[in-house]
């Protein structure tokens, strides 16, 4: 999503008027919860002008007579309010869910029945759910949601339609996720999920990298900034700054989680990231838009090893495999939390709910590229990213409008919910430095997702195998790929032949 959600910090001033400072917030500084909130008529009427068409929707005036949508969404950590609220509570973001599906109840004379999910934080429940309901023809849900992970295996059983053919659905806006959408795609432009705006996920699943401005002065380390703004922020690098910062704190003579390091992450799914960081794609697109399996291979075996450079060491403490996952998990913040650890890999989730009551000065950065010569930084997003959908057993009477309907939800998260998270609760409550938003604004600009990443678990679990090379400590990623890549090639092909049968049907 190169030119995707960047431009949300050039037009905060006029998003701010719309939303009533700091959309639902009385004054920046202002924690006394006062809610001001927006008539959804009202929004409609002051709609901001961007300056950039890509963002604006062109949806015209429609009335489908109060017809309700029914929505199944699925319920997990950092997805459960991403759709779903009852009403005005003085909550941030709670509140901007509220007025966004207001106004599209409005603008287009629908009825929004959205259903979360009962079976907790199951990734599954909700394909699993409508899958039986395609098999019987049953249109109890038009849309639906989940772990794009999860959604992209039952594309390929054929559950979902071709959003492109949706006449009110215009994917190519950026509101809707540009990177997600060339992975998502295939052959001549078929798509059967999309994610953008309307996915919380997409922002608080992002990896980053924080590091502790007060522990940068103490070492009188460089300032890390500098290097991203000109093309120097590598692995390498990373390594060589983490440096010479260990301490001993409880004196046992053992490098435990109650010492203090210079870098800390984890060994599982902390170390997705790095693979779309660090540009080392497995599975591409041909001229035709078919799936291929290409590995890069020499450039997957460099990564790991500096990976391995950075992980392995004195300096750093990298949280075992058979432990939590720390960019979920409070073992890698922890340590960071309490000025401990210099630097760690983590995700913007953890803004929200691990550091708010942090005494010292934090900033953030991108994960580091492979090496300078890199074009560009790239950001990786965890494949539970929110994703939507519409099962075939729609009916075609209610295409139009359901079209219009995620059009509308995409635009109008953009304007609004999008806006509370990034503008207001990222970049004004929980960064306290100009750095960082700048930081942020080029994290955003980067957002990138691999095929082989969503597809792992149609492709031969990908992620699982590096993770598993990562947490063994030896670099066998050769052997590795030597060993899988029949099997890979055959899985690739075999959802070339299940994407051909299901558009010759659609």
């Amino acid at each position: 999503m190169k030119t995707g959600l960047k431009r949300c910090l050039l037009i905060t001033l006029t998003l701010l008027i719309v939303l009533g400072s700091f959309v639902s917030c009385g004054n920046a500084g202002d924690e006394s919860g006062e809610t001001t909130t927006l008539a959804a008529s009202d929004a409609a009427e002051t709609e901001p002008e961007t300056g950039d068409p890509n963002y604006a929707d062109e949806l015209p005036v429609l009335d489908f007579g109060n017809e309700s949508v029914s929505i199944f969404a699925s319920r997990r950590p950092g997805a459960e309010d991403e759709l779903y609220s009852e009403g005005i509570n003085h909550e941030l973001i709670n509140d901007a869910v509220y007025e966004r599906n207001r106004i599209v109840e409005d603008r287009l004379g629908v009825k929004l029945d959205i259903q979360v999910d009962g079976n907790g934080d199951s990734h599954y429940s909700v394909a699993n759910t409508i899958h039986n309901l395609v098999m019987t023809g049953t249109d109890d849900y038009q849309i639906c949601t989940g772990p794009a992970y999860v959604t992209v295996l039952f594309c390929v059983k054929g559950d979902y339609l071709d959003l492109p053919s949706f006449e009110y659905l215009n994917l190519e806006k950026h509101y809707w996720s540009q990177g997600f959408n060339e992975m998502a795609s295939w052959g001549e432009g078929y798509q059967f999920t999309a994610s953008g705006s309307i996915a919380l996920s997409l922002f608080r699943n992002m990896y980053i990298t924080l590091y502790n401005k007060d522990l940068l002065k103490e070492w009188q380390a460089a300032d890390p900034y500098e290097s991203v703004l000109n093309g120097t922020w590598t692995l390498d690098y990373q390594t060589q700054l983490t440096s010479g910062m260990y301490r001993d704190l409880n004196g046992n003579g053992i490098s435990d989680p109650a010492d203090a390091f210079g870098f800390i992450s984890g060994a599982y799914g902390s170390s997705d990231c790095y693979w779309i960081a660090c540009d080392a794609a497995v599975v591409k697109k041909d001229a035709d838009g078919y799936f291929v399996y290409d590995a890069d291979v020499d450039r997957l075996f460099e990564t790991v090893e500096d990976v391995m450079a950075l992980y392995y060491r004195a300096d750093s403490y990298i949280i075992p495999f058979t432990e939590d996952d720390p960019t979920l998990a409070n073992n890698a913040i922890g340590p960071f939390s309490e000025n401990r650890a210099f630097m760690i890999t983590t995700m913007v989730i953890r803004l929200e709910n691990s550091l708010r009551d942090f005494k010292g000065e934090y900033a953030i950065l991108p994960i580091p590229k492979l090496d300078a010569a890199q074009d560009g930084y790239r950001t990786c997003v965890q494949d539970q990213v929110t994703d939507f959908s519409v099962p075939v057993t729609c009916p075609s009477s209610k295409q139009n409008m359901v079209g219009a309907v995620l059009e509308c939800l995409a635009a109008e998260s953009y304007r609004t919910v999008a806006d509370a998270y990034y503008n207001t609760a990222l970049s004004y409550r929980y960064l306290n430095n100009p750095e960082s938003k700048v930081m942020l604004d080029l994290i955003y600009d980067s957002v990138s997702f691999e095929i082989a990443q969503i597809y792992t678990d149609c492709i031969g679990s990908f992620l699982n195998d590096m993770r598993a090379i990562v947490s063994s400590k030896n670099n066998t990623t050769v052997s590795k790929f030597k060993q899988i890549r029949r099997s890979m090639e055959k899985a690739v092909k075999d959802v070339n032949k299940s994407y051909e049968k299901i558009t010759e049907k659609q």
